[in-house]
């Protein structure tokens, strides 16, 4: 499969999402080389919202094996820009990634014609 270099590489590859009413929340499990081995969607929800818990985005990490991975969702707004539970989550995945020695590449939000990468915003180290 293909391989991400760069948040835009994330964007182009889920940009479907941009057309959706509803919030969808994905992982993009990679091997060594950043291949993607799997996208998997791990919930769906309402139109400002999803629930979703780092066990459930790890669990497919563990269970492949990667080597990374990255998670993507979209706003049905269409505004990008991440909310103050987008930032939380993301923080708590980072952290908990970092026991399983399984890195958090990045964050991508997909809004309705532009998206937001936390790792571009320095957010992501």
């Amino acid at each position: 499969m293909k391989a991400i270099r760069h948040s835009n590489d994330v964007y182009k590859t889920m940009d479907f999402l941009s057309h959706e009413n509803v919030e969808y929340f994905f992982g993009i499990y990679l091997g060594a080389r950043n291949n993607i081995l799997k996208v998997k969607m791990i919930t769906k929800g309402i139109a400002d919202h999803s629930i979703i818990h780092p066990r459930e985005i790890l669990r497919p990490a563990i269970n492949l094996p990667c080597c990374a991975f990255i998670v993507v969702h979209n706003h049905p707004s269409g505004d990008p820009q991440p909310s103050e539970q987008d930032q939380q989550i993301t923080e708590s995945l980072h952290n908990v990634a970092k026991i399983f020695d399984i890195p958090l590449l990045d964050h991508v939000i997909v809004g309705k014609s532009s998206y937001y990468s936390f790792k571009d915003a320095g957010l992501i180290v």
